[in-house]
C-alpha cells in the first residue's frame, strides 16, 4: 500500500508540472502578441497572471488529491468486487465440478442398471422359455400317461374277453369230449393213425427191399439171372405202389372225416 501511495503522489506531481508548463507556454505566446502594449499594462497583466497562477497552484493539488482518493476508492471497490466475483466464480466452478462428478456417477450407475436390467430380462426370457418347455413336456407326459392308462384298460378288457372265450372254448371241448360221436371219431382217428404207422413201416420195408434189389443188379452181370431180378424188382415196386395208393386213399378219407367233424363242431358252437 505504501508503494501504491508513493506512485500516486508522484503521478500527481507530474500532472501539476505538466499543467504549469502548458499554462506558461500559453502565457508566453500571449506575451509575444502584446509586445506593442505599454510596460504598465504589461506589469498589471503579469501581476494578475501571477495571482491567478498562485490560485491555480493552491486549488489544483486539492482537486487532484480528491480525484485520486475517489479513483482509489473506486479501484478498491472494483478490486473487492473482483475478488468477490472470483470467489463466486470459484464456488460456481466447484459446484459445476461437483455436478459433473455427480452426473458422471449417475451415468455410470445408469449404465450398470441398464446392463443388470438387460441381464435380468435375458434370464427371465430363458426361464420363461424353460417353463414353456417344461409345460410342453408335462403335457406330453400327461398325454402319454393317459394313453398308457387307456392301453392298460383296453388290455385288461381284451384279457377278460380272452378269458371268457377260453372258458367258452373249454366248455365246448368238455362237451365235445363227452359226446359219443366225438369219442367214436377219436377211436377211428387213433385206428387210422395206427394203420398209417403200419403202412409207413411197410413202405420202409419195401424201400429196403428195393435198395437190396438195386445192389444185386449192380453186382450181377448181363445174364439170364438179371431178368429175374428185374421182374422181382418190378413186382416189389408194383406192390409198394399199390400199398402207397391205398394209404393215400385212407389218409384222404381221414382228412375229410376230420374236416366234417370240425364243421359240425363249429355249427354246434354257433347254435349254442
Amino acid at each position: 500500500m505504501k508503494l501504491f501511495g508513493r506512485s500516486e503522489k508522484k503521478e500527481s506531481e507530474n500532472y501539476e508540472k505538466q499543467y504549469l508548463a502548458r499554462y506558461r507556454k500559453q502565457q508566453k505566446s500571449k506575451q509575444k502578441k502584446n509586445t506593442s502594449k505599454n510596460k504598465k499594462d504589461v506589469e498589471i497583466e503579469l501581476d494578475e497572471k501571477n495571482q491567478v497562477e498562485v490560485k491555480i497552484q493552491k486549488k489544483e493539488p486539492e482537486s487532484l488529491s480528491t480525484k485520486f482518493e475517489s479513483v482509489k476508492q473506486e479501484y478498491n471497490v472494483t478490486i473487492k468486487n473482483l475478488m468477490d466475483a472470483k470467489k463466486v466464480l470459484s464456488g460456481i466452478k466447484e459446484d459445476i465440478q461437483k455436478s459433473n462428478s455427480e452426473y458422471a456417477d449417475i451415468i455410470s450407475k445408469t449404465k450398470l442398471a441398464r446392463v443388470e436390467l438387460l441381464k435380468t430380462n435375458n434370464e427371465l426370457q430363458k426361464k420363461t422359455e424353460g417353463n414353456a418347455k417344461i409345460t410342453e413336456e408335462y403335457k406330453k407326459q400327461n398325454l402319454l400317461t393317459e394313453e398308457i392308462s387307456n392301453s392298460k384298460r383296453e388290455l385288461s378288457e381284451i384279457k377278460d374277453e380272452i378269458k371268457k372265450y377260453n372258458s367258452e372254448l373249454e366248455s365246448v371241448r368238455t362237451n365235445a369230449d363227452n359226446s359219443p360221436d366225438f369219442k367214436k371219431m377219436r377211436e377211428e382217428k387213433e385206428k387210422l393213425e395206427n394203420e398209417i404207422i403200419q403202412k409207413r413201416k411197410d413202405l420202409d420195408s419195401g424201400f429196403r427191399e428195393l435198395k437190396f434189389i438195386k445192389d444185386e443188379m449192380i453186382k450181377s452181370s448181363k445174364s439170364e439171372g438179371t431178368d429175374k431180378i428185374v421182374d422181382a424188382a418190378s413186382a416189389v415196386v408194383a406192390s409198394m405202389n399199390q400199398k402207397l395208393q391205398t394209404t393215400l386213399t385212407e389218409l384222404n378219407a381221414v382228412k375229410k372225416a376230420l374236416e366234417n367233424e370240425r364243421e359240425h363242431q363249429k355249427k354246434s358252437g354257433k347254435l349254442d
